[in-house]
């Protein structure tokens, strides 16, 4: 029996609004593109959900490529007046922890969380985040959101250029989840943090905070085309990385909220 479809998700999804809209692909460019195309057009409603068993297009932050063949679950989620529901400035912190609490209940294994959009299990990343969104014409409010996830569920074989940083949760874990389960169970945890962004954004943040990857640690901070040694101190109420730079003359923290980063003297790499 095929892992994923409706029926399956439909039977182990229990949300209000988020993902009652579901559309499955058996091949898209890209899920968030896929949602854009219909937010554009007018015909994307709030809380609708679009999963596809794989992407030829793929895209994680800063314009990279992210790997999608079978054995991944590609999702995105449609949001409508964002501002009405949640934060959206919290919103890639939201994605994360539901991705990682879905993973965790299904395999046992708690992965950790990489700033700003990365989920990892031991030093091999599993699996992504890509938050866009649109402005109205105003550009004082927000008219819509898109929440993309992608996680590797039973993917053995990565292209070599990222071999030594990609792997799955079947490689890491031994275990074979049921991606219909997961899917519902990330739409599941996604409303209920979408809820939280508003109701408890300082639990959220230090929640995700026990969870992200190399704090108190030497990094490389990579932003304007410069990389500056700091030290990862934290992160603020918004999610931005709170960093004390090894070379400043004065020693005060800073908050990065866009670039990368990457563990000094070892094999981390960028958000």
């Amino acid at each position: 029996m095929d892992d994923l479809d409706l029926e399956q998700i439909s039977g182990n999804i229990h949300t209000s609004w988020l993902g009652r809209t579901m559309v499955i692909a058996e091949s898209l460019d890209s899920t968030n593109s896929w949602l854009k195309e219909r937010a554009e057009e007018g015909s994307a409603k709030d809380g609708t959900v679009v999963i596809a068993r794989m992407q030829t297009g793929g895209r994680g932050r800063l314009g990279r490529s992210f790997h999608s063949p079978e054995g991944g679950l590609y999702m995105s989620f449609f949001i409508r007046n964002p501002n009405s529901k949640m934060d959206a400035s919290l919103a890639t912190i939201a994605a994360a922890l539901s991705a990682r609490d879905a993973i965790e209940k299904l395999c046992g294994r708690r992965p950790s969380l990489k700033w700003v959009n990365d989920v990892y299990m031991g030093d091999k990343k599993i699996g992504g985040i890509l938050v866009e969104g649109k402005y109205d014409p105003a550009g004082r409010t927000m008219d819509h959101l898109i929440i993309g996830i992608g996680i590797n569920v039973s993917i053995m074989e990565f292209p070599a250029e990222i071999r030594g940083i990609a792997s799955s949760i079947l490689a890491e874990t031994g275990t074979l989840i049921n991606r219909s389960q997961l899917a519902a169970c990330i739409a599941d945890n996604l409303e209920t943090r979408i809820r939280e962004t508003l109701e408890y954004p300082e639990r959220l943040v230090e929640e995700y905070k026990g969870s992200l990857m190399y704090i108190g640690h030497e990094i490389s901070v990579h932003s304007g085309g410069k990389v500056r040694p700091a030290r990862l101190v934290g992160v603020d109420k918004k999610g931005g990385l709170i960093v004390r730079y090894l070379d400043a003359e004065v020693e005060e923290t800073s908050v990065i909220s866009s670039g990368e980063v990457t563990i000094r003297g070892g094999a981390g790499h960028g958000a």
